[in-house]
């Protein structure tokens, strides 16, 4: 009688594409993780008090803010306190980042709110590529 062999499965890793994470995306996933463990602010008065309080991270700025005075407190704010600041973003990007965005059902933005402020507070897990590249991204500011 001959035996015959059995089939034999073989475990093949399949590395995930490597995904090329830029500041928009990487701000994205911080602030959406930040969100979960409560650890977001957003809009001049939640943002000024964790700055004050020296609870802030980092800030993300809008450049097109139409108030010079909010401008100037934000960025006299975190420089007191040694906090960085991001800027390059608009207040609807802001809005749309800061999960204030309303989605219909395809995924596209039904209604954005502006938000010219948002303050990261906690990370909520600072081991992901996206943590790690706003980081560097920070140090290298």
């Amino acid at each position: 009688m001959s035996e015959e062999a059995a089939p034999v499965a073989v475990a093949v890793a399949v590395a995930a594409p490597a995904v090329e994470l830029d500041l928009r995306s990487a701000l994205q996933d911080v602030m959406k993780k930040s969100t979960t463990v409560d650890g977001l602010r957003r809009g001049l008065r939640e943002a000024t008090k964790a700055l004050d309080r020296k609870e802030a991270i980092f800030a993300v700025l809008a450049d097109d803010c139409d108030e010079a005075a909010y401008k100037k407190l934000i960025e006299s704010l975190c420089k007191n306190h040694g906090i960085p600041l991001i800027t390059g973003f608009g207040k609807h990007e802001i809005g749309e980042l800061g999960g204030l965005a309303k989605r219909n059902a395809e995924g596209s933005v039904r209604k954005n709110v502006k938000c010219s402020c948002a303050v990261v507070t906690d990370f909520g897990d600072d081991s992901t590529p996206a943590a790690q590249f706003i980081k560097s991204h920070i140090s290298k500011a």
